[in-house]
């Protein structure tokens, strides 16, 4: 039975179908046709551009902080200067004027000069957030193709070996290869779920007391043994173990008022993709929203590059 679901999902692979509709972006230029002999080369052909970009964006990010820096080190002395002379100020422009007239004209200079300086330093960090965020998106989207780069040499050494035997033969091959070395994944991805069920307030920031809460990537493959790439279209985890390389790609989204999981779509083995049979038997991690915030009646949950957002339904549109 597992012998033919094998050969199934080869015969897939060899003749794409409407299967692939759920896989997209690099996966689906890269991943889909397991005889495209070009796929490796374009994939580093693309990974050179996004590292020329990241190169070409660096100086710029480096130049605005250093900016920013420098600005914010001139005004908050003077921001702090004001306020420790607020009053002494006050009470010299009440006695040294001719009017209360003069008073809130003086003020009024000092007012306007102290938010002009602070919305050119706004201006300032919110140029140099954006094009920081454009680099970071950069760097994060090398990450992912670094990741299938290793999937696609993994496949290239996988039809090394096996590439002359009929499709039978090759679905026998990957299967054995399943059966050795990939059937603990599923207990990794359990122990994983139970990592994130535990240390749930370890993995999650909130800027401030009525901000979303953010599920942070970096914190979270602090703690977990696989690799979790979180991107705005889907999530990716990364396993690899000797000759094995497992990309699994899924999406989190909200289960109920108190939880929200990842739930997986698709999956690649040295570049062949999964069957559902297999990936079915796939737990994600789950995100309980209760913990975090148990006053509150629901939640909306957002990915973005390198976070998962669950927003309070209280605090939206704020």
């Amino acid at each position: 039975m597992r012998r033919r679901i094998w050969l199934l999902l080869l015969l897939l692979l060899l003749f794409p179908t409407a299967v692939y509709a759920h896989v997209v972006g690099a996966f689906k230029d890269f991943l889909v046709d397991i005889r495209d002999e070009d796929a490796t080369e374009r994939l580093r052909a693309e990974l050179e551009d996004t590292r020329i970009q990241i190169e070409n964006l660096t100086p710029h990010v480096e130049r605005l902080n250093a900016a920013f820096t420098v600005k914010q080190d001139e005004q908050i002395p003077l921001l702090q200067f004001y306020q420790s002379i607020g009053t002494d100020v006050m009470l010299n422009f009440i006695l040294d004027a001719d009017s209360i007239v003069d008073v809130l004209a003086n003020l009024r200079l000092i007012e306007l000069k102290l938010d002009q300086d602070l919305a050119a330093l706004n201006r300032l960090y919110l140029e140099y957030r954006t094009v920081k965020a454009a680099r970071d998106a950069l760097a994060s989207y090398e990450q992912l193709l670094q990741m299938i780069e290793a999937n696609l040499r993994s496949r290239e050494e996988f039809l090394a070996e096996y590439g002359h035997l009929t499709d039978e033969e090759i679905a026998d091959a990957a299967d054995s290869l399943w059966a050795k070395e990939a059937n603990v994944l599923d207990e990794i991805l359990i122990a994983d779920k139970d990592r994130v069920q535990r240390r749930i307030r370890q993995i999650t920031v909130q800027d401030r007391p009525r901000a979303p809460f953010r599920i942070e990537q970096d914190l979270l493959n602090r703690y977990l043994e696989l690799d979790y790439y979180i991107q705005s279209d889907h999530v990716y985890v990364h396993y690899a173990k000797n000759s094995l390389d497992i990309i699994l790609i899924g999406m989190v989204t909200r289960d109920d008022e108190r939880t929200a999981s990842l739930k997986f779509e698709a999956g690649f083995m040295n570049g062949i993709r999964i069957a559902d049979l297999y990936m079915n038997q796939m737990p994600g991690f789950v995100l309980d929203y209760s913990k975090l915030n148990p006053n509150s009646k629901d939640f909306y949950v957002d990915q973005t590059n390198g976070a998962i957002v669950l927003m309070p339904v209280e605090y939206a549109g704020e």
